[in-house]
C-alpha cells in the first residue's frame, strides 16, 4: 500500500462522474485541518497490514495536530494497484479503523484543497507485502461482507479456507442483490 499524507487547512471533494461499476455512492465531503491520506492500494496487500498502517497515520495526525482525518482513494499512486473490489474495501476499512471520513471510491472528483505549509505537512509512506495474501484477502472480503449486512455471525475462517472459492467471484454491491459463495446464498438489501 502507498499513500501520501497531506496536512490541509481544508479540504472539499465533490464526487462529478462514476469512474467503474463498484463505486460508492456520491458523497461530498468538506474537512478542515485534516490530515489527508491518499491511498493507493496495491496488488498483494491484505487486511492485516491495515492496524500498523491505521497506527503510523494516527501518529502523523496527533504529531501535526490534526483534528480529523480523511482517506481519499487514489490508485494513481501505483504502477500495481489491487482490484477494484478489494481495493475499496481495503480503503473503507482503513477509514473505520482510523474513523476518518472518506471521499466516495470509483468516482472522478473535484478536489480542492489547501495544503498547510510545515516541514509534516507532505510525507510518503509505503507498506510492503509482508506474507502470502490470496486466503487472507477472500476471508478479509466474506468478513467484510459479513460485518456491513449482518449485525451478528461466528465464522470460523478454517471452514472459510476449506470452502475453496475465489474472492474474485463476489461482486460488491451497494444497495440490494445476491451475493452466492459456492452453495451459500447471503440476500444483501
Amino acid at each position: 500500500m502507498k499513500l501520501l499524507l497531506i496536512h490541509c487547512d481544508e479540504i472539499r471533494v465533490e464526487p462529478i462522474k462514476k469512474a467503474i461499476d463498484v463505486a460508492d455512492k456520491p458523497v461530498s465531503l468538506e474537512a478542515s485541518n485534516a490530515l489527508v491520506a491518499f491511498t493507493a492500494v496495491e496488488k498483494h496487500d491484505f487486511a492485516g497490514m491495515l492496524p500498523e498502517i491505521a497506527h503510523d497515520v494516527q501518529s502523523v495526525a496527533e504529531r501535526v495536530k490534526a483534528s480529523q482525518i480523511v482517506v481519499y482513494p487514489f490508485v494513481h499512486l501505483t504502477n500495481n494497484p489491487a482490484r477494484p473490489e478489494i481495493a475499496r474495501a481495503i480503503s473503507s476499512t482503513l477509514a473505520s479503523l482510523l474513523g476518518a471520513k472518506q471521499a466516495p471510491f470509483g468516482w472522478y472528483k473535484r478536489l480542492t484543497i489547501r495544503k498547510k505549509a510545515h516541514p509534516l505537512s507532505e510525507l510518503s509512506r509505503t507498506y510492503p507485502r509482508t506474507k502470502s495474501v490470496e486466503s487472507d484477502q477472500y476471508e478479509f472480503v466474506v468478513k467484510s461482507l459479513l460485518d456491513k449486512y449482518i449485525f451478528d455471525y461466528n465464522i470460523d475462517t478454517s471452514v472459510v479456507r476449506k470452502m475453496n472459492f475465489s474472492y474474485k467471484r463476489i461482486p460488491f454491491i451497494s444497495t440490494g442483490g445476491v451475493v452466492g459463495l459456492d452453495g451459500i446464498r447471503m440476500v444483501i438489501s
